[in-house]
């Protein structure tokens, strides 16, 4: 999953860096609460989390709130409403609110966010008292006033208006109207509040949303509130600013709603479109089921950063050859899951076609990683057919698809893999013909049979395929390497394991990988086997890679020369290395210097 940002992380980021108090209340009791939120109720999250989310309203205001959840549980989209919390101190705050249904934890729930408007609401009580008080209120209000005149000019605003609009005074009073500032596809809405208000002096029309638009051209989104002033035609209009909560609200929903790696929808809203589409009135609907193969391998080898890469190259593909209308959602880790309504079989085929194509079209690019798409599909042709019938079906026709080719996909990924491995500088000689000519050579005068001569052989070729899943940056580090860095190297064992299980051609050696760095005396890795509990494959293929590696030159040292090389074996018999193996591995030697030299052999073989 990049260094990337993960879901919850980036929750957590805008809860707690929002200036607007944001919860969750499912059933009734709040399930998240942000610092705003409690600063604004002076209750801590802990109290809040055991408090029913109708307690912290004042009595004469149930009404109103109960009214603006039940239109939000049913979908239906609200307006913004007043209402006052009780505050822990047991005061009161006037705040603007609004709430929006979403799925949370499969269930579903109310998102709301709300804004203190205490001292705009006392501002608006207090307007008229007397002129000169009324001006200071009015200069005073962090939210945007102007005063409109009969002709619909403007003729005065407060300070707070200039910042939102970033107009001077001298720019705006008595030279624009008030239509100037909204953005044209909302004119017609407000025009209408403007004229009711004309027509009833006595109705106030409040929490109206809608966008205006800045000097510079940039849109924002206010809350409008108009009344008339008593005894005059001039009307006086408030404008507060929601930009930063609407943004807030959708970054929210679209989390909510949508695979935060991918972008595409997620389980929770495909569970909804397929609800909504089981009604019968969007048949045909076609399903298409995908799954991609081989990401736990990548994930358990190369990390998770490579597997969400994997997935982002696969969500790609997928997301973009279909229409506005079709519901592309990721449902698990590995799959993705396509509905088309009004579709027919024939549009249904083309698709899955459509995306075997491309896929097959971007592993000739030679990718880091191949991709592998197994895909199923059904249609649901009639209204007696149901949905939910139809997912299944497309869900059983992936599998049975994924049967025929998963296998085919790790192979593919795992001659990937092994094809970077050898690109790297330290792979030149590690599977060298010569290294398995001595394993060979040693398993014979050991009296193994050919299965296991032949399995050696491999294991001397692919014993190191797991240094594919380490960084590069440590294999070429010039000087000694930290405790954390030498963890890491010994991880090659294990993600060599991984691999090797999901090859058939490995899988008779995967044990052998896993244990191939486990020492004579209980000293090696991953499991600090002893003696007799390591195979003795493995013990063959430790004395015959240590002496190739001792005399073969790398950059950092030179080559030891034969008799030095089996001084340091028989160093290390019988800690690193079985005794009875290194004798008789001595004994080869012996055998192959009289064959090169023609002559007794050094003294270091007798």
């Amino acid at each position: 999953m990049r260094e990337d940002v993960y879901p919850e992380e980036l929750f957590q980021a805008l809860l707690t860096s929002s200036p607007i108090g944001i919860y969750i209340v499912q059933h009734g009791r709040f399930q998240i609460v942000n610092p705003r939120f409690e600063e604004i109720t002076g209750y801590s999250s802990g109290e809040l989390l055991e408090t029913r989310s109708m307690n912290l309203v004042a009595p004469r205001d149930i009404n109103t709130v109960r009214q603006g959840v039940s239109k939000a549980l049913q979908g239906e989209r609200i307006q913004p409403y007043e209402y006052r919390v009780v505050t822990k101190a047991g005061g009161f705050r006037w705040i603007v609110e609004t709430v929006t249904r979403i799925n949370y934890d499969g269930s579903p729930a109310l998102l709301g966010n709300f804004m203190d408007i205490t001292e705009r609401k006392q501002a608006e009580e207090n307007l008229g008292s007397s002129e000169e008080k009324y001006r200071r209120i009015f200069e005073a209000a962090n939210t945007a006033l102007a005063i409109i005149e009969p002709d619909g000019m403007i003729s005065l605003i407060n300070a707070e208006f200039e910042r939102l609009f970033e107009y001077t005074r001298e720019m705006v009073e008595g030279k624009m109207g008030w239509t100037e500032l909204i953005f044209p596809e909302d004119i017609d809405r407000i025009a209408e509040i403007y004229k009711l208000v004309g027509k009833n002096p006595h109705i106030s029309m409040r929490r109206h949303e809608c966008r205006v638009v800045d000097r510079k051209g940039n849109l924002r989104n206010v809350i409008f509130n108009l009344s008339i002033i008593d005894g005059t035609e001039r009307r006086i209009a408030s404008l507060l600013d929601i930009t930063d909560r609407k943004q807030m609200e959708e970054q929210l929903k679209h989390l909510s709603l949508h695979d935060p790696l991918t972008g595409l929808y997620n389980r929770a809203y495909f569970e909804e479109e397929m609800r909504r589409l089981d009604s019968g009135r969007y048949t045909p609907v076609g399903i298409l089921v995908c799954d991609l193969d081989g990401l736990k391998l990548v994930n358990d080898t190369l990390g998770h950063k490579a597997g969400d890469e994997m997935l982002l190259n696969a969500a790609s593909i997928i997301k973009n050859h279909f229409r506005e209308s079709d519901v592309v959602a990721r449902i698990g880790g590995d799959e993705f899951a396509i509905i088309l309504p009004y579709s027919a079989r024939t549009t249904v085929e083309k698709a899955y076609r459509r995306i075997k194509e491309m896929v097959e079209a971007y592993n000739s690019t030679r990718p880091k990683i191949p991709l592998c798409i197994s895909i199923g599909m059904a249609i649901s042709s009639d209204e007696l057919m149901s949905i939910y019938d139809t997912f299944k079906e497309a869900d059983n026709n992936m599998y049975r698809e994924k049967l025929t080719q998963s296998h085919r996909a790790r192979r593919a990924i795992v001659q990937t893999l092994w094809r970077a491995l050898e690109d790297r500088e330290y792979m030149i000689d590690r599977g060298s013909s010569y290294l398995q000519e001595l394993v060979v050579k040693l398993a014979q005068a050991m009296g193994l049979s050919e299965r296991s001569i032949t399995d050696l052989r491999l294991l001397a070729q692919f014993h190191d395929i797991g240094n594919i899943g380490i960084s590069e940056q440590i294999f070429h580090k010039p000087g000694p390497l930290t405790e954390e860095e030498q963890k890491e190297i010994q991880r090659h064992c294990e993600i060599g394991h991984r691999i090797a299980q999901s090859s058939p051609e490995l899988v008779p050696i995967a044990d052998w990988i896993l244990k191939h760095h486990e020492l004579w005396d209980g000293g090696g890795y991953p499991l600090g086997l002893k003696g007799r509990e390591i195979p003795l494959e493995c013990r063959v293929l430790a004395i015959a890679s240590s002496f190739h590696a001792m005399t073969t030159e790398r950059p950092y040292r030179k080559a030891l020369g034969r008799e030095e090389a089996i001084k340091e074996l028989r160093k290390c018999a019988g800690t690193q290395f079985d005794p009875r193996v290194v004798k008789k591995f001595i004994q080869v030697l012996k055998q192959d210097a009289e064959t090169e030299a023609g002559t007794d052999p050094p003294e270091s073989v007798k």
